[in-house]
C-alpha cells in the first residue's frame, strides 16, 4: 500500500530505503497525527544531502525537524542517523 491510499493517522510513520526524505514529507504529511512523527532511517552522507530540502519542506507543512545523534550498527560498522519531523499543534 502507498502512502497516498491510507486514510488513517499515525502516531508515528517510520520511512526506510523508499526516496528522496523531501518528496517522502509531501507524501506522507497528512498521515502523522499532531503531536505525531515522520522518522526517516539514513545514512550519514544521505542526510547531508537531503537536510536542507527536508527542513524547507517540513516548514510547509507545520513539521519540526531534528537530526539524531550517529548510532553504529552491529556487525558491519555502518553508521546511520534518523531525521525525525514531529507534528506540532
Amino acid at each position: 500500500m502507498q502512502a497516498r491510499e491510507y486514510a488513517e493517522t499515525c502516531e508515528l510513520v517510520l520511512v526506510r530505503a523508499v526516496g528522496e526524505s523531501g518528496k517522502m514529507v509531501r507524501e506522507c504529511r497528512r498521515l502523522v497525527a499532531e503531536g505525531g512523527r515522520i522518522v526517516f532511517y539514513k545514512t550519514p552522507a544521505t542526510v547531508e544531502k537531503e537536510l536542507e530540502v527536508t527542513r524547507r519542506e517540513g516548514s510547509k507543512f507545520g513539521l519540526d525537524v531534528s537530526v539524531s545523534d550517529l548510532f553504529e550498527l552491529p556487525g558491519d560498522g555502518g553508521k546511520r542517523q534518523f531525521i525525525i519531523l514531529e507534528a506540532v499543534s
